[in-house]
């Protein structure tokens, strides 16, 4: 997959050429993405945050007059996959599967007393 440019998006200066013409980038390739039939995407603006869905039109001035989140730098919620070469991602996975496992184990362990449960059952 072609290297898409973000540099647009730590520009301070959003009236500028290259971050209008940015935006209008992100948004070509967004919508190019777009599996959904009413044709929104999650708005990556500063106060949206990728939580609400928006029409491109709607999304386009959130971006010119809001601002992207700058930290948004994988737009894995506008088609953006991870390189299928890189395996640290697949190494990051198993981590966060782990974590999350003693997560819930220590949640169970945590609920033990408020149920009258034993060891019995659960894990440690």
């Amino acid at each position: 997959m072609a290297s898409i440019d973000k540099s647009w998006m730590q520009l301070r200066n959003r009236s500028c050429l290259e971050y209008f013409n940015g935006v209008e980038s992100f948004l070509d390739y967004a919508f190019a993405n777009v599996v959904e039939e009413d044709m929104k995407i999650k708005c990556p603006c500063v106060d949206c945050d990728n939580l609400y869905r928006r029409e491109r039109t709607q999304v386009q001035s959130h971006l010119l007059y809001r601002g992207i989140k700058r930290d948004y730098t994988k737009w894995e919620h506008h088609g953006e996959r991870d390189d299928p070469t890189d395996s640290s991602s697949d190494e990051f996975e198993e981590e966060e599967n782990e974590m999350q496992t003693d997560d819930i184990q220590g949640l169970l362990n945590d609920l033990r007393p408020h149920f009258g449960w034993d060891n019995d059952g659960v894990n440690e």
